[in-house]
């Protein structure tokens, strides 16, 4: 595939993040991306290597309680 391959990949990380929005949504918690976390940090908590794993965050997402539901409990 080629340069398509990771244009595919790119679409289904997408494709994923949407489904997880509407999944959150349906449980009542909320969700959103991080497109600006760095790659060094999120390597180092997934303990991950990109060079020799052939791994790469592509996104991260924080899923948890909106503030100022009836579930926050701060």
């Amino acid at each position: 595939y080629k340069e398509r391959g990771a244009r595919l990949v790119i679409v289904d990380v997408g494709i994923v993040a949407e489904n997880i929005y509407l999944v959150a949504t349906a449980l009542g918690l909320g969700a959103v991306a991080l497109g600006g976390l760095p790659d060094d940090i999120a390597e180092k908590a997934l303990n991950i290597n990109p060079q020799e794993d052939l791994e790469a965050p592509m996104l991260g997402l924080l899923i948890g309680v909106p503030k100022g539901s009836e579930d926050d409990i701060a």
